[in-house]
């Protein structure tokens, strides 16, 4: 996935104890309601929100048999990144070298 960036817990996510409260974050915004977003669901294991104004995606992959349970999150560069900016701060997730 070129142009995308992963974001990842300061200690890795074996070590991740806030994964649920940061699914919740991330999902608090995220409607197909309004228009703004599209909802896809590849697969059991993942989740993508896609930008309806520029295309830009919000990847989560999450633990098998475990939706709360986060094992990689990727996000591409325009309104994605912008909604994910926040939430990675608050949680203090870094971008992965």
């Amino acid at each position: 996935m070129s142009g995308w960036v992963e974001w990842i817990p300061e200690g890795g996510w074996e070590a991740f104890d806030r994964n649920q409260e940061l699914v919740a974050a991330i999902w608090q915004g995220l409607t197909e309601k309004d228009g703004q977003w599209h909802y896809m669901n590849v697969t059991a294991q993942s989740s993508v929100w896609e930008s309806c104004q520029d295309g830009s995606a919000i990847a989560m992959w999450h633990e098998p048999g475990a939706a709360q349970r986060l094992v990689e999150l990727k996000v591409s560069a325009g309104v994605a990144s912008d909604y994910i900016a926040p939430v990675a701060s608050a949680f203090r997730l870094v971008q992965r070298p």
